[in-house]
């Protein structure tokens, strides 16, 4: 043995910055298209009923469910897009 010891390589900073930066739109992604799902079947589904609030119910309760963990669409869609992100 010549006495030398391997340091591990990091890899370099801008590197991980601009992955740490594409993941974190692919999860805003994810989580924007989950939100606007999710009031959209909220709306269709008609939970509100017909009266002058229904659009704040709807929004109250969408809100609720996606800051909840939502309903794992993001996820799948994170995933997807994770693939694809290179």
């Amino acid at each position: 043995m010549s006495g030398k010891i391997a340091m591990p390589v990091a890899p370099p900073i801008a590197a991980t910055k601009a992955e740490e930066s594409k993941t974190k739109k692919t999860e805003e992604a994810g989580k924007g298209f989950e939100a606007i799902f999710v009031r959209q079947m909220l709306a269709s589904a008609n939970v509100a009923g017909k009266s002058g609030y229904a659009d704040m119910a709807v929004e109250a309760i969408a809100s609720a469910v996606t800051a909840g963990g939502g309903i794992g669409l993001a996820r799948a869609i994170e995933d997807a897009l994770a693939k694809h992100r290179g």
